[in-house]
């Protein structure tokens, strides 16, 4: 089954994810790059205004692959506004996809984001999986957003999640 990893990170956490999901499943790997630098300001405006920021055009024929993996954060309770015009892009032309995410998770992971995902795609993914940067912090600093917003994973975390991440997706292709 061939598969594509495809990718957007602010803060580098989804993208190291990725990565390490990529090589894991021996899968191709493509990202997503804005046309212009975001900051948490336009982060904001482009969720709370439901905006779709310019990003670079992908040069991947979606037809190619058996199974597409998504990897984005959740922002305020939405996926990262980049993939909107990727989403787009590849609705009538997927088949089968998963989407994982490792975000801040103060507020625990976000029951939202399946029914968003087919509302954009047109169908659920196979697999959802979301890792919370919180579920690896001390108890004591889970919620302080500073803390959450600025933390980066290591690699050996970025290597965890991404296996724990393959298992899912393995466990639902293979049924």
């Amino acid at each position: 089954m061939k598969k594509l990893i495809i990718s957007y990170s602010f803060s580098g956490n989804n993208a190291l994810l990725a990565k390490n999901l990529a090589e894991k499943a021996s899968a191709d790997y493509t990202e997503i790059r804005d046309f212009r630098k975001r900051n948490v300001f336009t982060i904001v405006l482009d969720t709370v205004l439901n905006r779709t920021p310019k990003i670079h055009p992908l040069q991947t024929s979606f037809e190619d692959y058996d199974h597409i993996v998504f990897v984005a954060p959740i922002w305020f309770g939405k996926i990262a506004s980049p993939f909107r015009q990727v989403f787009r892009q590849c609705r009538d032309q997927l088949t089968r996809y998963s989407f994982i995410s490792v975000s801040g998770g103060a507020n625990g992971t976000r029951p939202l984001v399946e029914k968003e995902l087919k509302h954009l795609l047109g169908e659920a993914p196979l697999s959802l999986f979301q890792s919370l940067i919180s579920d690896l912090l001390p108890e004591s600093q889970r919620g302080n957003q500073r803390v959450l917003n600025g933390y980066r994973l290591s690699s050996d975390e970025a290597s965890y999640i991404s296996e724990l991440a393959l298992q899912k997706i393995t466990e639902i292709t293979n049924n």
